[in-house]
């Protein structure tokens, strides 16, 4: 075995060994909870579902809203949730299953940060300490053991790939430009706020180093380029978002007003505290601010010709960490609703400490004794704030858990969406009930009324990509028309004609969602090619 093996296995023990350690509190729980559990919960246990009755691409949840289905899929980015699904239909518990997927994910977190660490330091032991502070970061325990905000956690994950690929491209050696095209890849299939936000980032960084940019016409070229193909991965799941979202026929703005901006703003307590879900509603940095004097002092030392990225972090961390905070005017600020949360800031705050921490400590402390201890010291407090998790807070009942709030905060029903006629009854005899057989989100009945207009209810969730077909008495098919009841926010089925006949509705894919499902497939593939092929010839050129 080569050293580089025994390198890289050395780290995939290491790594895994860290994402056990920082899911401890799940291990011996035969259910857990946390905010937004029983949502992320549904979804996997629908895609499960929905895979079952072979329905793929997936685009409704038909198994929520009592059979009405959830458009979860098309408004919620849900790739990574298919590896839960698929323990589920190997038979694995449903909270184990979610317990094993956070370990996946802080295994792919540990090596995701590691290497990206090491490839901007070029030093193990600084993406070792980068690697620790971030994946063990309060915030980000929080998000698993508190909020449950399993979207924000998978994105932590490739967070540090778009760092990396953004300092190979403006500081490195320009020719791993594609690291970053990964990274947003990752958080566009996982997360859309989190992806909003480092958004805003990529542009800051852009900006500080846009004199470095531009004197390189290979850095720029590569910049546009790895541009290009993340606008393609954010397309790929844009385009059926807003082929429902164009008519604004959905609510969205749940959180659309001052009080969830300012009241989840932190205070400096708050800042100051080492509990995982912070004081109230709030989130704490914990053990991050106990950093914050090391770094100023550090930071007053480097040199921004020689360490410009460090200073950089450094400069965006401490950004995010006052956004987080009351100390900004959240009160008339409700244009930046779209967050949600203020808290939400201290994801990047996790992610730019995390590597100049990684720097800092690294540099200030010379011997390895030093800085083992300090990590030994780091490790032993985030111990004692798992020990002090309660997996199940609220005490309910496994089964309680999953069903509590399954469609989370109903961000995705149409405008006037009504629990109400959970039948199929013609609008004309409203009280006369139909008899129907439904398979997912497939309803099928018989019509026999030629008295009446053929105008129907049917008890599903309106949604473009809803299909109606009426084989009449004497063999003929016709498609029928399909629009919103503007009273339930359900389907309404109609022909010009009385007619009578077996009527079928069901979903089929939208042309918009088909062609977005190829064009993620066709760029993630033609990318993953082209590194594999880039790697092939420059292995070849050495060997020459």
């Amino acid at each position: 075995m080569n050293e580089k093996v025994k390198e890289n296995l050395k780290v995939i023990i290491i790594a895994l060994a860290i994402a056990i350690f920082a899911c401890v509190p799940y291990l011996q729980e035969t259910s857990i909870d946390g905010d937004d559990i029983s949502y992320h919960i549904s979804r996997f246990a629908s895609i499960a579902e929905e895979l079952k009755l072979g329905n793929f691409p997936i685009a409704i949840h038909s198994s929520l809203l009592e059979g009405l289905g959830y458009a979860n899929s098309i408004f919620y980015p849900e790739l990574f949730l298919y590896i839960p699904a698929l323990l589920l239909l190997c038979g694995l518990e449903i909270f184990k299953t979610y317990t094993v997927f956070i370990i996946i994910i802080n295994f792919a977190t540990v090596l995701i940060t590691y290497y990206s660490a090491k490839h901007i330091f070029k030093s193990k032991e600084k993406a070792w300490i980068t690697t620790l502070m971030y994946t063990l970061a309060t915030y980000r325990l929080g998000d698993i053991f508190v909020r449950a905000a399993l979207g924000e956690v998978i994105a932590f994950t490739f967070l540090p790939l778009i760092l990396a690929g953004l300092y190979e491209i403006i500081i490195g050696d320009n020719k791993k430009w594609w690291l970053v095209c990964f990274g947003i890849w990752g958080i566009v299939n996982s997360h859309i706020i989190t992806c909003a936000l480092m958004l805003v980032c990529i542009m800051l960084i852009c900006l500080m180093n846009i004199n470095r940019i531009f004197a390189d016409k290979n850095r720029l070229k590569n910049l546009v380029i790895a541009g290009i193909v993340s606008i393609v991965f954010a397309i790929g799941f844009l385009l059926p978002y807003l082929e429902q979202k164009k008519n604004d026929d959905f609510k969205m703005d749940v959180y659309n007003n001052s009080f969830y901006l300012y009241d989840s703003a932190s205070t400096l307590q708050e800042l100051l505290g080492d509990k995982l879900e912070g004081i109230g509603d709030t989130f704490s940095k914990g053990l991050f601010i106990l950093f914050i004097p090391l770094l100023i002092f550090k930071c007053k030392k480097l040199d921004y010709k020689k360490d410009p990225f460090v200073i950089q972090c450094f400069i965006l961390g401490a950004i995010s960490l006052i956004l987080s905070t009351k100390l900004m005017p959240w009160k008339y600020m409700e244009f930046l609703q779209i967050i949600q949360f203020p808290f939400r800031f201290s994801t990047l705050t996790m992610l730019f400490m995390s590597f100049v921490i990684g720097y800092v400590v690294s540099e200030v402390f010379e011997t390895k004794d030093a800085k083992y201890i300090l990590m030994i010291i780091f490790i032993f407090m985030v111990s004692k704030q798992l020990y002090a998790v309660n997996p199940n807070v609220s005490g309910l009942p496994g089964d309680q858990i999953i069903k509590r709030s399954q469609i989370g905060a109903e961000e995705y029903l149409p405008v006037n969406f009504d629990y109400k006629k959970w039948y199929v009854f013609n609008l004309e005899t409203p009280k006369d009930k139909i008899k129907y057989t439904q398979t997912g989100n497939r309803i099928e009945f018989d019509y026999n009324d030629s008295e009446h207009e053929f105008k129907l209810h049917v008890p599903l969730t309106y949604y473009k990509g809803y299909v109606a077909k009426i084989e009449t008495t004497n063999g003929e098919t016709i498609d029928l028309n399909l629009e919103k009841d503007n009273e339930y926010g359900q389907l309404i089925i109609s022909y010009p004609e009385k007619i009578s006949g077996k009527v079928v509705v069901e979903y089929k894919n939208t042309g918009i969602q088909i062609f977005a499902v190829i064009l993620k497939i066709v760029s993630i593939t033609g990318l993953t090619a082209y590194v594999i092929y880039s790697a092939k010839k420059e292995k070849n050129t050495n060997v020459k």
